[in-house]
């Protein structure tokens, strides 16, 4: 009586839902002792998951509620494209990124990106504004190319425009 016979996940549509069930490890738990806060946890450490919350569903169920990683765009490196979210961390897994997503190219680098490394996020933040607050429509001027380098900071290649750079 109140164990978990059943569990329903919530909001999965890129994570397998069966894997959430599995990391979670909550099948024939009691209720009364179920440590929602641990199982929260280890759905969240699947790669995908940005968040995960785990409650009991009386009298014999547990609801998992997970959000998942959201592509915010690309990040270029050494000629191999991958998804970064809006923080700059690459991510293996996520929801993909808009159809209109922009792409940083990295110059200059050495190393490929892993899953999980941190580009630098001030210049996702950067380019975030400039695409969102109207810059470009107000000067006339449409982006045809972000690019990024250490030493130098982001480039922002204009169609029928100078290039403009934003050095730290």
């Amino acid at each position: 009586l109140f164990r978990v016979s059943h569990v329903q996940v919530v909001g999965a549509k890129i994570v397998d839902a069966k894997a959430i069930e599995a990391a979670a490890h909550v099948d024939n738990l009691s209720l009364l002792n179920l440590n929602a806060e641990d199982a929260a946890k280890r759905v969240a450490a699947l790669p995908g998951i940005a968040q995960a919350r785990v409650h009991p569903d009386w009298p014999s169920g547990a609801v998992i509620d997970v959000s998942e990683r959201q592509g915010w765009g690309y990040w270029q490196v050494l000629g191999t494209r991958v998804v970064i979210d809006a923080d700059g961390r690459v991510v293996d897994k996520a929801r993909p990124p808009a159809d209109n997503a922009p792409t940083i190219y990295q110059v200059g680098a050495t190393t490929p990106l892993d899953p999980g490394s941190q580009v630098d996020r001030d210049t996702v933040a950067l380019v975030t504004r400039l695409l969102t607050d109207g810059t470009f429509m107000r000067i006339g001027l449409t982006p045809s190319r972000f690019d990024f380098e250490k030493s130098r900071g982001l480039v922002v290649r204009l169609k029928n425009g100078p290039a403009a750079v934003f050095g730290d």
